[in-house]
């Protein structure tokens, strides 16, 4: 069994773009965070560089929210890991004859180039090995194909996700929709795992189980996770740490949120909050809210002129999603 790690799919685009050094990235090359003090410095890397760009403070990332999300994509490898001991040893064996005998050896070779070019291993990145090298040989005794499908379906999952918005930049799929038979190879899987055994409480096909909290919450990162910890306690406390984390990083999202909403009740009334502070507890430490915009001067003992101290703006709500041509999972 795996041991836990926090990470999430960034793009070769989305590492460029951001300029994001091999220490945030595992060897698979998933974005991976070995404490939260880590996740709170890739946030402020992806925010300086959106700030420089003139990105608004909506489109910032929120530290709690990349690691729950970081968070939730070492869930989906533990549920993967466990369907695999438990029921299904070889599944990623069979995915990968189904997807050939259905598209072809050149055409399920050439996808599967496609896709690890464009979420590369740092090995790749660093160019210590090709996407052909990777994919003809393995890691830890797996074949890396399969490796490969099952980070495919990881990212996919993360891009049908629209609580991770905040996030697309560095985990879009576009280039995969667009020049590849991705949404078909998607859809593929989730038929072959259709007639394979089912697992949960909730008695699905592998792919539809991990949709699941997406479904149930689909724009609360925070309801995803109180999904987890309730539907799937019976696989998750097979990993105590991995419980735990859960609920403390429910606990992050929770508080972070609180704050965000006293900066915004403060952005929404200009007029009554300019002198008005209030006091928000985060993450065990108190800060000064202040209201954004003008300030009037106030006064001290000695008559100087001082100002209250300012608090500059955090991100806001949410933005829509763009609406991807994304594979649905309806059997043909």
């Amino acid at each position: 069994m795996r041991h836990t790690e926090y990470h999430f799919h960034v793009s070769r685009k989305g590492r460029a773009q951001y300029q994001l050094e091999d220490r945030f990235f595992s060897i698979r090359g998933t974005s991976v965070f070995p404490n939260f003090a880590a996740c709170q410095e890739f946030s402020a890397k992806v925010n300086a560089n959106r700030k420089a760009s003139g990105r608004s403070d909506a489109e910032l990332v929120r530290t709690a929210e990349v690691f729950a999300a970081s968070l939730m994509h070492e869930v989906y490898h533990f549920v993967i890991s466990v369907y695999l001991e438990d029921l299904n040893r070889d599944a990623f064996a069979k995915c990968e004859g189904w997807i050939r005998r259905e598209f072809g050896e050149e055409t399920t070779g050439k996808f599967l180039e496609r896709f690890v070019d464009e979420f590369q291993t740092l090995t790749i990145y660093r160019g210590d090995e090709t996407v052909e090298q990777f994919l003809s040989r393995t890691s830890g005794g797996t074949p890396n194909t399969h490796i490969a499908l099952e980070e495919l379906m990881l990212v996919w999952l993360e891009n049908q996700n629209p609580a991770l918005n905040q996030l697309e930049d560095l985990i879009d799929d576009e280039a995969l929709v667009q020049n590849t038979p991705y949404n078909q190879v998607i859809t593929s899987i989730d038929n072959f795992f259709a007639t394979q055994p089912p697992f949960g409480v909730e008695n699905l096909p592998l792919l539809r189980l991990l949709l699941a909290p997406i479904k149930a919450s689909p724009n609360s990162i925070l309801e995803q996770l109180r999904y987890v910890v309730e539907k799937w306690d019976a696989i998750i406390s097979r990993s105590p740490m991995l419980k735990r984390l859960l609920l403390q990083s429910m606990d992050f999202v929770r508080e972070e949120g609180k704050y965000f909403q006293m900066l915004e009740a403060a952005r929404a009334d200009k007029e009554k909050m300019p002198s008005e502070v209030r006091q928000a507890q985060f993450f065990g430490d108190r800060h000064e809210i202040v209201a954004i915009g003008a300030q009037p001067v106030q006064h001290d003992d000695a008559g100087r002129g001082v100002r209250p101290p300012r608090v500059g703006p955090g991100p806001a709500r949410c933005l829509p999603r763009p609406h991807h041509q994304h594979a649905r999972l309806v059997r043909r």
